[in-house]
């Protein structure tokens, strides 16, 4: 939700938001098929590393918020910046635990 705000607010409205999505769409298709012909031996570590990447796109929208754009009830207490950066950090603070499972950075393909 706050995506098209930032793109409306600092690019080029709903033509930037729309290359913005395409390009993660893009990056998702591509990663999916780079891990069908690499065939990783730990998929889930690979998998976990992944994840942490999407961070990157929340922090990167943040960085040219405006305080007048506001949405939601955090971005409403917070602003749009802190928003998209508690986001980014949601994100890691939510993966990184998985590491410590023995067996997401064990398990191998048989």
């Amino acid at each position: 939700m706050l995506g098209p705000i930032q793109a409306n607010a600092y690019y080029d409205g709903a033509r930037t938001w729309g290359l913005i999505l395409g390009a993660g769409a893009a990056k998702l298709i591509c990663g999916g098929l780079a891990m069908l012909r690499a065939q990783p031996q730990r998929m889930l570590l690979v998998a976990t590393f992944s994840i942490l990447v999407l961070a990157l796109p929340l922090a990167l929208l943040a960085s040219p918020a405006a305080a007048g754009a506001l949405i939601g009830p955090v971005a409403d207490a917070i602003g749009t910046e802190a928003t998209l950066y508690a986001a980014a950090a949601l994100v890691i603070a939510a993966t990184l635990p998985i590491f410590a499972v023995r067996d997401v950075r064990e398990l191998r393909r048989k």
